[in-house]
């Protein structure tokens, strides 16, 4: 089932480009709801050639001008997701690890007054409609390509420093192959 469910998925966002993270929630191409509660630890990588635009950014798609020229990666939080804990340590590493070659932004979703700091920044960033898609969904991690608002990678309950890793390089290399 889960073999099965992630080539669905896969699948179902390069046909429609259209997928939720949040519990393997996908719409197949035929338009039936496939679901599975399992933890999702894998990244969604979304590639060129599948034109599949998740995030859409203000300004032509992109993104603020302080974000241009770097991949930026998001992180979704709340104070009281466990998961948002556990991955706390590893998202703070990888900071120092990618500082000046990334770009780090915290969307914390905590409590009423916190959320609404969090939309009014991610409207400052060209961010908005990320955050209204996702503010549910914390301890959710997405690399972001700063000039046209696409997701590359999006990670959700994956506590391993390496796939972020990974994902990360792969996303610098390709916003400076294009810049």
């Amino acid at each position: 089932m889960k073999k099965h469910l992630k080539s669905t998925l896969l699948m179902s966002v390069s046909v429609l480009g259209v997928a939720s993270i949040a519990g393997y929630s996908v719409l197949s191409n035929a338009g039936q709801r496939a679901t599975d509660t399992m933890q999702v630890s894998q990244a969604m990588e979304i590639t060129d050639n599948q034109s599949a635009i998740v995030a859409q950014a203000s300004n032509n798609n992109r993104l603020a001008s302080q974000l241009q020229g770097k991949p930026t990666i998001v992180k979704i939080y709340a104070d009281w997701c466990p998961a948002c804990q556990r991955l706390r340590p590893v998202t703070e590493s990888l900071q120092q690890q990618f500082k000046g070659r990334a770009n780090f932004v915290v969307f914390d979703v905590t409590s009423r007054s916190t959320t609404q700091a969090a939309e009014a920044r991610a409207r400052e960033l060209g961010l908005g409609d990320f955050l209204a898609a996702h503010r549910s969904q914390t301890s959710t991690v997405a690399v972001i390509n700063p000039s046209n608002g696409q997701i590359l990678t999006q990670f959700r309950y994956n506590f391993n420093q390496q796939d972020y890793v990974n994902g990360i390089e792969r996303a610098i290399e390709r916003v400076s192959a294009r810049s």
